[in-house]
Formats: structure tokens, sequence, C-alpha cells
């Protein structure tokens, strides 16, 4: 309710309400006032010098056509004056170069570097090894969504989960026949660091009982029609002799000391954590995150690396979104 002018008195900057004329408790008081006059302008100096083609205006919400505005170097010019207290937004890219080269966290393995630009397969571009940097002769064009994928090695793998069958007993690991010190402890074998080479093969060796049903746990639950098997010394396959039983592999056929087979087969892992390389300061600007399209803030952020705190599904679509600090 608006008081009247007799109820109270302004002094410099203090409101006082006359006596007898006082608020009740509790109430809630709002004063309006303007302090100055604001000048009203047709044209801004924007400080740095817009690319050309990229700049954008919005007046109270309203973006304005190309014609409603000019550009002459930082300075923008209004055709029509927006009315007075707008709420007037320009958004452009500064005139830089365009990004020719882009960092990768890590060295991809060899023929898994795939780039796509605005959803488009590309090869015109190079890699160089000792920057990790994936390169374009020409630069995408302005605003070009930008996608790169590849396969990388982390560390060197000490730990494999293989399936033993039950039973087993004298396990060896060999290195082209010599035995190696390794761990074994829930199915998982654990070689020394000093005996890890890159593309080096090593082999599980162990004893079973003759005859029966072999079971041998399997690291990962197989994909459906994903799981094949070469065997010397045996007629079994998977559907013939060996079956696949959730993460489980049973053979009901015969093996023997003789028997060599590999088992093959494509699982699904999935990911929670994603690393955004190529932001110099990653405290500054603003990140969200999107499930198939949908906001989420059920994450943790560490510097460029940002978690997810739930198992999103297989098919899900994670996009992060890491706008520039103006």
């Amino acid at each position: 309710q608006a008081v009247p002018a007799g109820d109270y008195v302004l002094n410099d900057k203090t409101v006082t309400f006359n006596t007898g004329k006082e608020p009740p408790a509790g109430s809630s008081v709002l004063v309006s006032y303007q302090t100055s006059g604001s000048v009203v302008f047709n044209a801004v100096n924007l400080g740095n010098s817009p690319a050309p083609g990229t700049v954008t205006v919005k007046v109270n919400g309203t973006a304005l056509g190309a014609g409603g505005f000019t550009v002459n170097g930082t300075n923008l010019a209004f055709t029509t004056q927006p009315p007075a207290s707008a709420d007037i937004v320009v958004d452009y890219r500064l005139n830089t170069e365009l990004i020719k080269g882009f960092k990768l966290s890590q060295a991809p393995l060899v023929n898994t570097l795939n780039v796509k630009v605005n959803g488009t397969a590309t090869t015109n571009f190079t890699y160089n090894a000792v920057t990790r940097e994936v390169i374009f002769p020409n630069p995408p064009v302005d605003g070009a969504t930008i996608a790169i994928a590849y396969t990388y090695r982390e560390g060197p793998q000490l730990d494999y989960s293989l399936p033993i069958s039950l039973g087993a007993s004298q396990f060896q690991v060999l290195d082209a026949g010599k035995p190696l010190n390794f761990g074994l402890a829930n199915g998982v074998v654990t070689i020394l660091s000093g005996d890890h080479v890159a593309g080096k093969v090593l082999r599980l060796q162990y004893k079973v009982p003759e005859g029966g049903t072999r079971t041998f746990p399997l690291a990962h639950a197989p994909l459906d029609n994903s799981s094949s098997i070469t065997m010397t010394g045996g007629g079994c396959d998977v559907g013939t002799g060996i079956e696949v039983q959730g993460s489980t592999l049973v053979s009901n056929c015969s093996l023997s000391s003789n028997t060599d087979f590999r088992f093959t087969y494509k699982y699904l892992e999935l990911q929670r954590t994603f690393k955004i390389t190529g932001i110099d300061d990653p405290s500054k600007g603003s990140w969200l995150v999107l499930i198939d399209g949908e906001l989420t803030s059920d994450f943790t952020r560490d510097k460029d690396t940002i978690l997810l705190n739930f198992d999103p599904n297989l098919d899900s679509k994670v996009t992060i979104q890491y706008t520039f600090p103006e």
C-alpha cells in the first residue's frame, strides 16, 4: 500500500516515518526511487573489434535483423534508437584467427583417430605426434562442431581378469616359454611392471582334471552374437559344446592338455568420466551437462574433467557445454 507523503520525512538517504505513522511490526517496506537520469543513446562502443558476420543484437529479448544496426570497427549504431531503459545484449566473436590446431589429452593408438566437422567425417587434417595436435590446413568455419574420437592406452596394464577353469592348479605365466613372477587373486593375474612391454603376448598356463564340464568366469558379460572361438586340438564352438551363460563360459566338450583355444567377444563399458581439452582456465566461464538433451546437476567437476555421479543408460547422449568468460 502506498504511504502518503505526509507520513514520512526524507533526509538525504534516510526515510523517517512520523510519530504514529510507523508501519506495523513485521511489515515489508519497499522504497523505490531514481538517483539520476541516463543518456538515451543510439550507438555503443563494443570495446573489441568483432569478427565479420558474427554480431547479433537483442533489444528487450528481441533479435534485431541485419538492417537494425551497422558495425564500423568497434562502433555499433542502431538504425532506430532503442527505447529508454531497454535491455540491450550484443554478442560477437573477437576478430582473431580461427583455431587450426586442437591438442589431444592422450596419444591415439595407431589407426584409431577419427575426426568429424559438423557431423561429417573428414581426412583433411594432419596429426602431430610430438605435440599431440590435430591440425587442419584451413580452420573449420566459425561455429563449426568438431568431434575428435580415438582410442588410447592409459598407463601399463598389470592386472588381467582372465577366464580360469574351476579346479585349476599349477599356474604359470610364460613369456616365450620363460616363466615369470606373478600374483593371482580372485581370478585376477598381476604381472610385475618390469615385465610389461606394449604389444607383448604373455601366456597363462594351468592344469585341470581331464574330462567333465569346464567353467571359465569371464571379466565381462559378452554382447549377444559377438562371441567366437578359434581352437586347435578340439572341435568345439559357441553353441556346439561351449555356451556363454551371463559372464561365464561353460564347456561340455572334450578339452585336453593339447587343446589350445582363444575366446573373443565384445562388451559394453559405461563411461562416466569426460576430460575436455583446450581450456586455459576451467575455473572461469560456465559449464553445463546434458543427458539426452536434459540438464543435470548430478556431476562433479575437477578442473577440466567432468565425473557423472550416476550410471547413464548405455545409449544415452552426454553433452558437455563450456561457455568462455566474457
